[in-house]
């Protein structure tokens, strides 16, 4: 149980990562196919204007990262 968060935490990590780096993908309009769908998807719905939707989930992906290496040190 305790190796179980700190993987979630390092999976959410990833998953805001890649969201993020889509986001910027699409913004830019390079980058490959896949990345780029992964960003217009991230892009979808209302919420804040799209470079500032693309920081705050580069930011939670980061908090994600470090949540899990701390929990993984203390395991």
């Amino acid at each position: 149980m305790r190796r179980l968060l700190p993987a979630l935490l390092l999976l959410a990590g990833l998953l805001l990562a890649g969201l993020a780096l889509g986001v910027f993908a699409a913004l830019g309009g390079s980058g490959p196919l896949w990345l780029r769908s992964l960003g217009s998807v991230a892009l979808a719905g209302p919420g804040p204007g799209n470079f500032t939707r693309g920081l705050l989930l580069a930011l939670l992906a980061s908090a994600a990262f470090a949540l899990a290496a701390r929990r993984g040190r203390e395991g």
